[in-house]
């Protein structure tokens, strides 16, 4: 446990290290993504105000598809753009905000862009479609069915809500832990752009046996600051917390991936003792 706590320290002073760094550029970067979702966002707004006065309703759902067609192709690769970057700067690349945009540049970084994102929202889609639907099944049918248990016996429709909110938890939790995974993936996808797709996801599986639940419990630490950013508009996110926290998460995955090379030694970013990481 202490290990354990020490190493989720040692990932979050890394990433603390290099904001403070490159806090400005960190911030500009993120501020980008930022700006590309919200303009995004207004425009199809905008678009669709406009039109609903003109289209019917399925001409309208039909836009609004396009919509969200049109900005996932520009957003994908903006932020697969953004990850690349802040992989970049963790290994001291002196790489400008520019280089967000560097997907664009051919059409294979673009289609890499678009395959690595699509097949990480895909498998998360997956991962969270059972508790999903359960939730969804059980908001739709609890009145129903708690009906029928209290002719049963008067206690069963509490026991049946506690169990059931216990039950969506259970499922939860493993998506939450299978996302772990989903991490590596897109770490490995950048530190091997010409590995496949399949390839990636094998060795992400390898990386993250028995570091799982590590991996959740990392995620979960940021929780506080999370709510904190609620408070502040969301200013704190842009200014900190999404690059803290994504860089706390490519600190953990590159200290896997270099422990499966038996390559901690060469790891020149890091700030701890070698023996205080190693295991």
């Amino acid at each position: 446990m202490a290990q354990a706590k020490l190493k989720r320290k040692f990932f979050k002073n890394e990433a603390k290290r290099i904001i403070f760094s490159e806090w400005l550029n960190a911030v500009i970067a993120t501020l980008v993504v930022v700006l590309v979702i919200a303009g995004l966002s207004a425009i199809q707004s905008a678009y669709l105000y406009l039109l609903s006065k003109q289209l019917s309703q399925n001409a309208t759902i039909a836009v609004s598809v396009f919509f969200n067609v049109a900005s996932a192709l520009v957003f994908l690769p903006v932020l697969f753009g953004y990850i690349i970057w802040c992989v970049q700067k963790y290994e001291g690349d002196a790489a400008p905000v520019s280089n967000v945009f560097e997907v664009f540049s051919t059409p294979e970084n673009l289609g890499r862009a678009y395959a690595v994102t699509l097949a990480f929202l895909m498998r998360a889609v997956v991962l969270f479609a059972i508790p999903v639907l359960l939730n969804y099944f059980l908001k739709l049918n609890t009145i129903r069915i708690e009906k029928h248990l209290s002719e049963i016996y008067p206690i069963l429709p509490e026991l049946f809500t506690v169990v059931s909110k216990l039950f969506i938890l259970f499922f939860y939790s493993i998506a939450f832990s299978m996302t772990a995974k989903l991490f590596m993936f897109v770490y490995i996808a950048i530190k091997n752009p010409d590995m496949s797709l399949r390839m990636c996801s094998s060795k992400a599986a390898k990386l993250m046996r028995g570091h799982k639940v590590e991996s959740v419990v990392l995620n979960f630490s940021f929780f506080g600051w999370i709510l904190l950013s609620l408070f502040t508009a969301g200013v704190l996110f842009v200014i900190f917390v999404i690059p803290y926290m994504l860089l706390s998460i490519i600190s953990f995955c590159s200290y896997l991936y270099a422990k499966n090379d038996n390559n901690l030694n060469n790891l020149e970013h890091v700030s701890l003792t070698k023996t205080v990481i190693k295991e």
